[in-house]
C-alpha cells in the first residue's frame, strides 16, 4: 500500500479511503477517532454503544487527546442534543483522571449546569445520580441561582424514580443550599411525607435526619420534631423505624424541655409497635433521651458558676458521638 502511494500513475495511486482500511489503522484508537468525526451521522443505537465502551477506554488514552479532542466531542453531544445521557459517564471519567480545576470550570462544569435545565427523565435521573460527584466543582452560587430551581421541579414529578432522587441529592446540595431554597427544600418534604410511594415517605424522613445538621437553629426548631413525628404514624413500618432513627441522630439539636413533653411523648408509645426492629429502635431512642434528661436534671438548681464545665463538655460530646454513630447506620431504603 505504502508503495502505491507513491506510484506515479494517478489512476493507480492509492486512495486515502483504501490506506484507512490497512490493517495498520485498524485498532481501537483509531476507530475511536474516526466515530468521533462521524459522530453527526450515527444513529442513536451506534452511538449509545460507542459511550458504553468509551469509559472504560479513558484510561488507556493519551491525556491531550482525551482532553482536547474527545472530551469536546462529548460537551458538544451532550449540549446540542447529539448524545443521550450514557455520554455522561466517560465525560466524568476523562474529567476525574485527567483535568485541573481550572480544566474542569471551563469545560466541564458550564454543560453540565446546562443539562440539568433538560427535562426528558432519561437525562435528569442520570445526572441526579451523579450530583454528589459533581458538588466538589459546582459553586455554591451556581447551585443556588441555576442548578437547584432545576433539581427541585423533581419534587412534584409524577415519576417516583425522580421523586425519589430529588430527595436523596439533597444530601449532596444541602451544605451548599441558601436558606431560601433551604425553605423550599422543607415545605417540599413536608408534602413527601405524604406520598402514595412508601419508599419515599421512608427516604424523606432519612434524608431530613440527614441535613439536619445544615439547618439554622430557627428552622430545626421548627422544622424536626413536628416532621419526625409525623413519620411515627406512617403505616410502613421503615417508615416509622426511619423517624425513631433520625430522632436520635439529632438529639443533639432538641432542648431538655422539648426532649421531655415532645420527643419522649411521641416515642414512648413505639416500644408497644408490632414490628419487632421498630420496638428495639424505640427503645434504643428512649435510652439515648433519657441519659439526655438525666445529664439536664442533674444540672436543674444548680448556679452556672458550679456545673462543671468539663462535664458538660463530655456529656455533649457524647451526645454527639451518639447522634453521628446513628447518623451513620442510617441507610436508603
Amino acid at each position: 500500500d505504502y508503495m502505491r502511494l507513491l506510484s506515479a500513475n494517478t489512476a493507480q495511486r492509492l486512495r486515502p479511503i483504501e490506506l484507512l482500511q490497512n490493517g495498520v489503522f485498524d485498532d481501537d484508537y483509531v476507530s475511536l477517532h474516526l466515530f468521533l468525526e462521524t459522530l453527526n451521522v450515527k444513529d442513536a443505537v451506534e452511538k449509545d454503544r460507542f459511550f458504553s465502551k468509551l469509559t472504560e477506554r479513558v484510561p488507556a488514552m493519551p491525556r491531550p487527546a482525551a482532553q482536547w479532542k474527545v472530551l469536546p466531542a462529548l460537551t458538544n453531544a451532550l449540549e446540542y442534543g447529539g448524545a443521550s445521557a450514557k455520554a455522561l459517564e466517560p465525560l466524568l471519567r476523562i474529567a476525574k483522571d485527567g483535568l485541573s480545576e481550572e480544566d474542569m470550570q471551563s469545560q466541564v462544569v458550564p454543560t453540565v449546569v446546562k443539562l440539568f435545565a433538560n427535562t426528558d427523565r432519561s437525562m435528569r435521573i442520570p445526572l441526579l445520580q451523579t450530583l454528589p460527584a459533581l458538588m466538589e466543582h459546582l459553586s455554591a452560587r451556581v447551585i443556588n441561582e441555576t442548578v437547584f430551581g432545576h433539581v427541585s421541579l423533581g419534587f412534584a414529578d409524577t415519576s417516583p424514580v425522580l421523586r425519589e432522587l430529588t430527595v436523596k441529592s439533597m444530601v449532596a446540595l444541602a451544605p451548599k443550599l441558601s436558606r431560601g431554597n433551604m425553605g423550599q427544600v422543607m415545605r417540599a418534604f413536608a408534602k413527601l411525607q405524604l406520598d402514595e410511594e412508601a419508599a419515599i415517605r421512608t427516604n424523606t424522613t432519612i434524608c431530613l435526619g440527614k441535613i439536619a445538621v445544615h439547618l439554622d437553629a430557627s428552622e430545626r426548631e421548627r422544622v424536626l420534631i413536628p416532621a419526625f413525628t409525623r413519620s411515627l404514624k406512617d403505616p410502613f413500618p421503615p417508615g416509622r423505624n426511619a423517624g425513631l432513627l433520625s430522632f436520635s441522630a439529632t438529639q443533639q439539636y432538641y432542648k431538655p424541655i422539648d426532649a421531655a413533653t415532645r420527643v419522649l411523648a411521641a416515642v414512648a408509645p413505639m416500644v408497644l409497635d408490632p414490628e419487632r426492629e421498630v420496638r428495639e429502635t424505640a427503645l434504643g431512642c428512649l435510652r439515648a433521651y433519657m441519659l439526655k434528661l438525666e445529664q439536664a436534671s442533674a444540672a436543674v438548681g444548680k448556679p452556672p458558676g458550679e456545673a462543671s464545665s468539663a462535664d458538660a463538655d463530655a456529656a455533649d460530646d457524647a451526645v454527639s458521638k451518639a447522634a453521628d454513630t446513628v447518623l451513620k447506620s442510617m441507610n436508603w431504603l
